[in-house]
């Protein structure tokens, strides 16, 4: 029987990398239970590898748990407001918890506080300033988070938008190849980053055209 259209003759997934390179998903990398070595055998678990981009051993997540690294560590961003006059604020997204608010106004009355999640920066009833407040958030800790190495700072305007060009930013769209993108970009890029967290990953991830297939595959939108 000729090979489904889309595959390559050994099994693996076509779409990643060089056309004419043989490639699986990054779910199947590594020979855990799909790959290119096929099933892992009956009542046989496959060994832990801590880079393997798959669930394996006695791992609790991708990579993590077990003998690998601890599976999450929160992460700090921050986020900051135009200068403005009156009241400005900006909030952590949605699960995070506010970690500090600093002030970050100019002239001579201007003020900020906490509130909930959020950081309100105000003008004193003088006037003669302008507001600006300037907020650290800590993200929470899932299951299936590889341990972070480093914090990660990003910062952006009130209206929430992500942080300029580079890996782990919105600087290309959903339907393009290019870096890595952020969660944080749209529903969309965060449900495919939970999914597959290799088109999110920043330090050797790439948004490829297995994560530009799962727009339609996962979010039911086309490119």
């Amino acid at each position: 029987m000729a090979p489904l259209s889309g595959c390559a003759a050994g099994g693996s997934v076509a779409g990643r990398g060089d056309p004419e390179e043989e490639v699986v998903p990054h779910w199947g990398a590594g020979g855990g239970e799909q790959g290119s070595g096929g099933l892992a055998g009956a009542g046989t678990a496959p060994a832990a590898s801590c880079d393997d981009g798959t669930q394996n051993g006695g791992e609790d997540g991708i990579d993590c748990g077990g003998s690998c690294q601890p599976c999450c560590q929160p992460m700090t961003y921050e986020k900051t407001t135009d200068l403005a006059s009156g009241v400005v604020s900006v909030c952590c997204d949605e699960g995070d918890t506010l970690d500090s608010v600093l002030d970050c106004g100019v002239g001579d009355n201007h003020g900020a506080k906490a509130e909930g999640a959020c950081g309100v920066g105000f003008e004193g009833a003088m006037n003669g300033g302008s507001a600006c407040v300037n907020i650290t958030c800590e993200t929470g800790c899932g299951p299936g988070a590889p341990t972070s190495s480093s914090s990660s700072s990003a910062s952006s305007s009130a209206s929430g938008g992500g942080s300029g060009g580079g890996p782990g930013s919105c600087a290309h769209d959903k339907c393009e190849p290019g870096d890595v993108l952020a969660p944080s970009c749209d529903s969309c890029v965060e449900s495919i980053c939970a999914e597959d967290p290799y088109c999110c990953d920043p330090a050797d991830g790439a948004w490829d055209a297995l994560c530009i297939g799962m727009v339609d595959s996962v979010c039911g939108e086309t490119c």
